[in-house]
């Protein structure tokens, strides 16, 4: 069965895609609207029509597209992927480059690689964290009112239960396998977790 992830950036969308990916069966694509990315976590796949894609194989649809749109592509199953609200907006603001001081709110981050943590600090703008999630919970809104076909909800957290992000839960695993329609297994990613906490 074909799928698209549907999600708002910042949530998860080229983990899922990973994990997703190593399934013999499946092939997730990073989004189809954007140009190839010269550094890319996910393959990018040229095609006039998403129909064109195969059983099995999907792709990353943000909320801002389908809004544009108006619409979501029929024949594809939904895999909705969230993430905490405020958590989603932190890192959406630290994308956009939103650092300007106004309260006390850092941003702390390092990854695990075999070496010693490299730790930065970054002010978060209370105001531009509550401006992202009001912009978050109208997106979904809106997109999601386009979607009439199944749906299974998935949230990032779920995905993060594993602190070496080798895999995730077997459970969760194993639903989203017979949402579409492959054999159970588990799902593994090369990608490491991003530790991240706000204090």
């Amino acid at each position: 069965m074909k799928f698209i992830i549907v999600a708002h950036p910042r949530s998860g969308t080229h983990l899922l895609g990973t994990l997703l990916n190593s399934h013999p069966e499946l092939k997730c694509y990073d989004e189809l609207c954007i140009p190839q990315r010269p550094a890319k976590i996910l393959p990018y796949k040229k095609i006039r029509k998403p129909q064109e894609l195969q059983d099995g194989e999907g792709f990353i649809e943000m909320y801002r597209h389908i809004i544009k749109q108006g619409e979501v592509v029929e024949g594809f199953k939904i895999i909705h992927l969230t993430r905490d609200l405020r958590e989603n907006a932190i890192s959406y603001c630290m994308l956009r480059g939103r650092e300007k001081l106004d309260k006390s709110y850092f941003f702390r981050s390092h990854h695990f690689c075999g070496e010693e943590p490299n730790i930065k600090e970054q002010k978060i703008d209370e105001r531009s964290i509550e401006r992202a999630i009001k912009t978050i919970k109208r997106r979904r809104k809106k997109a999601m009112s386009y979607i009439d076909c199944p749906v299974l909800e998935v949230n990032y957290e779920d995905l993060c239960q594993n602190k070496s992000l080798s895999s995730f839960s077997k459970e969760k695993a194993r639903s989203i396998c017979k949402f579409l329609e492959v054999e159970p297994m588990e799902l593994t990613t090369p990608l490491i977790k991003s530790r991240k906490s706000v204090s």
